[in-house]
This record gives structure tokens, C-alpha cells and sequence, in this order.
């Protein structure tokens, strides 16, 4: 056991341990770097060779984006507005009460310094 925790320290002080910490510590390699660098590589040029039968499958999907989306924006606007006219009342009367109590209680301490 002696044996083994002197062979660990001396390893981990070794130029290798260090390499192999720092690698780790940014979590990126040299070799991870390679690989995504490829698969881009890779994937623009199946992109760049199917281009003609990938364009209208990305342009059908555009315009269903569109049209799905329009109406749950205009669906969402019309509750955030029901929801502000709603609640818009409430906040102003209890902004309004705090700012009350604020100006009662700066006056209760101006007087008692008086």
C-alpha cells in the first residue's frame, strides 16, 4: 500500500498526468476537435450534393412554420394583452398604496428627527 501511494504521487506529477488534467479541464481534444471538424466537412458536402432534392422539402417546411406559427403568435398577444388589461388595475392601486405607506412613514421619521 506504501508502495502504491509513493507510485501514484510520483505519477502524478509526471508532464503526462499534467497533458492529461489540462485536457480534460477544457473538456475538448485535439481528436474531438477532428472529428467534429470532419463531420461538418462531411454534412456540407451531402448538403451541397443533395441540394436539389433537399430544397423543397426545406421550403415546404418553411411555409408550414409560417402558417402554424401566425396563429399561436396572434393567439399569444391576444392573452398577454387580456392578461396586462386584467391585471394592469391591480398593480397600479397597489403601487399606489405602497407609495402611501413610503410617504406616511418618511413623514413619521421627519418628525420624530424634528
Amino acid at each position: 500500500q506504501v508502495i502504491w501511494e509513493r507510485a501514484s504521487r510520483a505519477l502524478r506529477h509526471t508532464r503526462k498526468h499534467r497533458l492529461l488534467r489540462a485536457r480534460f479541464s477544457t473538456g475538448l481534444s485535439a481528436g474531438a476537435m477532428l472529428t467534429a471538424a470532419f463531420a461538418f466537412v462531411v454534412g456540407t458536402g451531402i448538403g451541397a450534393f443533395n441540394a436539389e432534392t433537399l430544397r423543397p422539402c426545406l421550403a415546404d417546411t418553411l411555409h408550414i412554420s409560417k402558417q402554424k406559427a401566425a396563429p399561436a403568435a396572434k393567439r399569444f398577444a391576444e392573452t398577454a394583452r387580456s392578461k396586462t388589461g386584467e391585471f394592469s388595475g391591480v398593480i397600479l392601486a397597489k403601487t399606489n398604496e405602497m407609495a402611501a405607506k413610503a410617504k406616511n412613514k418618511i413623514d413619521e421619521v421627519r418628525q420624530s428627527r424634528a
